[in-house]
């Protein structure tokens, strides 16, 4: 396994429903057909054609499905275009014998054998040319401990590090193209103009637009039921598969298993998420194409390197794609025959009772912005006493906040109105049924920095996978990393689990779906409605009915639109969905923490409810390092120091950068005061 799955050598059996046929969903073309016509023994009857989607055609026309299979892996041996070539080299212990090797240095993408960059501190990450003790590259491993390569998804992937990369500049594409909250978009004008139009490698796929991502791009019509098997090739980090916008049974077959809107999972582990894709509300006629983002690694690896895609589902009939015997959708699309007992995608009565609406005003803004914090910025830990601790802060921390909780003074400047609440990140509950209404406001301030309109930052020791080469340096190289990029100046509030249109209420601008109203740019605001249930249809006489059932969801994440800087600056929160009718009196001093009440006033039914919301990816300074200075590297957390010797100093995202629990972070080293 430490040889043969990082070259991708791992398959699968997927065990279907008895007496069901399967059939790729453009082609009609059933599978396992060819040659059937030969006896068993013929070598044409071999088991094909086979894809990694299909239509599951089961002997009950009703419960038929598309099914949708990826396959993911951590450090896949890569090189860059045109690399990878096998050579000879002298052996260096005999140098009148050659011997064949890939020793292709010059273009291998993220090789064994890393330092600190010392001398450029700034990259993070050196490549050095040598092997330790003095060896010329390739440094190959019996097991490979220093993750190389990068991760794929059905040996495909999209790293958002290309999206954002300028190849002439070497730095973070100026603009929209640029733009961290727009990298889920499938634009045409990127800054490296590959990725502008699908490669010509493979013979076109159906349905791929030129900007779209290269991953495996699943299609479905507005009614289908579909199916996403996730299964892992070789894998040693962790691993959230979430689809934005969709929710699933944890048991597809048990209904009161709970629902997802992200699975973790791990080595050899395999899930079965069964999602109905719900027709668009926003007319009358669903005819419109409707993208959703699927991540398998919905964490800043598994984005940086590329494993995620789009999940893109149609309103009305195609050519390039059949449809299922329990979907015939008409070629101009379903009529929604209910769309007037509707307002966006909350039901306008419940139970015969008009739908409760509960109402949010929230404010994203830098915390240098509140009076007392302008020094500061966000601070994790106040707990200086000793003679070698200091403060942890972030002095550009961005966050999300209530704005009852503060008061406007002029000048985008404002103050918390309770002195005594401290800030944390951003909680909203909602009982069971309600529709929620969030006005968003964008206060952040963005600033010019290198002829860039956007939010400024520190550079830090908080690393990103070093995938994307930037520039050669003594014979080795440096990447395209974590200090190269600054967060955006637009933001968006993208939740999960409650039902909502994701042209108009998702948070996030993903691929087609653009340019839709999703983002806020600072100085706007906008409203996202929301359902706390969900939503389901029925097919009756050639129509769709949609019908509405509240449910408790219980804690949700609300997640910005920024999905690399955002979570790390602090744009993280939580929305609860509390049980039907329920009240909550939220503690005087913070809004984590509440006693939630029944509507039956039974005290016995009461609880205390505690909300935490972790951080893994903090770019955090020690107190007095808050302004830009040339020894930046002294004052930022991590500095691992400049032994030659370490050969992995800077390592993962979520080891490099801090973790915080609701804004605070007590780590040992820190307590103990070590450096």
């Amino acid at each position: 396994p430490s040889t043969h799955q990082q070259v991708g050598l791992y398959g699968t059996v997927l065990v279907e429903p008895e007496d069901s046929r399967w059939r790729h969903s453009e082609t009609g073309v059933f599978m396992g057909s060819r040659g059937a016509e030969q006896p068993l023994w013929h070598p044409d009857r071999d088991g094909g054609p086979t894809s990694w989607r299909a239509d599951i055609i089961t002997s009950n026309p009703a419960n038929s499905f598309r099914e949708f299979y990826l396959e993911y892996s951590d450090f896949q041996h890569a090189y860059e275009a045109g690399g990878g070539t096998l050579g000879v080299r002298s052996n260096e212990a005999n140098p009148s014998v050659d011997i064949p090797s890939y020793a292709d240095f010059g273009t291998v993408v993220n090789p064994s054998v890393r330092r600190e960059a010392s001398a450029h501190k700034a990259d993070l990450i050196f490549f050095p040319p040598n092997c330790p003790g003095g060896p010329l590259r390739p440094c190959p491993e019996a097991i490979s401990a220093d993750d190389p390569g990068t991760y794929v998804v059905n040996y495909r992937n999209e790293p958002q590090a290309a999206r954002l990369y300028d190849p002439d500049t070497k730095e973070q594409a100026a603009g929209d193209r640029g733009d961290l909250s727009r990298v889920y978009e499938s634009r045409t004008d990127r800054a490296d103009e590959r990725l502008n139009s699908q490669p010509a490698t493979y013979a076109p796929r159906a349905g791929v637009g030129p900007g779209d991502p290269y991953t495996p791009l699943l299609r479905a019509y507005q009614g289908d039921k579909i199916r996403i098997r996730v299964q892992v090739g070789g894998q040693e980090e962790e691993h959230n598969f979430t689809l934005h916008g969709l929710r699933w049974l944890q048991e597809p077959l048990n209904t009161t298993s709970g629902w997802r809107g992200g699975t973790p999972s791990g080595i050899s582990e395999y899930f079965n998420l069964e999602a109905p894709i719900v027709p668009d509300l926003s007319t009358g006629q669903s005819n419109k194409n409707v993208d959703y983002v699927w991540e398998a690694g919905a964490q800043t690896e598994g984005r940086w390197n590329g494993i995620w895609g789009l999940l893109r589902t149609y309103g009305k009939g195609r050519d390039d794609l059949k449809r299922l015997p329990n979907n015939t959708i008409p070629d101009k699309g379903w009529t929604v025959s209910n769309l007037n007992e509707f307002n966006q995608s909350c039901p306008k009565k419940t139970g015969g009772e008009q739908t409760p609406t509960r109402r949010y005003s929230v404010i994203a803004l830098r915390v240098a912005q509140i009076e007392g914090f302008k020094d500061t910025g966000l601070v994790y830990n106040d707990y200086a006493a000793g003679q070698r601790r200091t403060t942890l802060v972030d002095p550009n921390a961005l966050v999300y906040m209530r704005s009852d909780d503060l008061e406007e003074l002029g000048g985008g400047e404002y103050a918390l109105r309770n002195e005594k609440q401290a800030i944390e990140p951003l909680v909203l509950r909602a009982a069971a049924g309600e529709c929620i209404k969030v006005d968003l406001t964008n206060a952040l301030r963005p600033r010019t920095i290198d002829n860039k309109r956007t939010v400024e930052d520190h550079d830090g020791y908080n690393a990103l996978p070093p995938i994307l080469r930037k520039k050669t340096v003594n014979g080795g190289f440096v990447t395209f990393n974590a200090n190269d990029i600054r967060p955006s100046n637009r933001v968006g509030l993208a939740p999960q689990l409650v039902a909502h249109d994701v042209l108009k209420s998702g948070g996030l601008e993903v691929g087609a779906n653009s340019p839709s109203s999703n983002l806020v740019a600072p100085g706007d605001s906008k409203q996202y409605t929301w359902y706390a249930g969900e939503i389901d249809f029925s097919i009756e006489s050639g129509k769709i009915a949609m019908k509405a059932r509240p449910v408790e969801y219980g804690a949700t994440n609300l997640m910005p639109s920024d999905p690399i800087k955002g979570v790390a600056k602090g744009l993280v929160g939580a929305l609860v969905i509390e049980p039907p009718g329920a009240s909550w009196r939220v503690d005087p001093d913070t809004r984590l923490k509440a006693t939630v009440s029944f509507p039956d006033s039974n005290t016995t039914r009461r609880f205390r409810e505690f909300v935490t919301v972790l951080q893994d990816d903090l770019n955090l300074r020690q107190g007095g390092c808050t302004k830009p200075q040339p020894n930046w590297d002294t004052c930022a957390a991590g500095h691992t120091g400049d032994d030659p010797q370490l050969t992995v100093p800077v390592d993962d995202p979520q080891d490099t950068g801090y973790k915080a629990i609701n804004y605070g972070a007590e780590p040992l080293w820190h307590r103990l005061g070590i450096d």
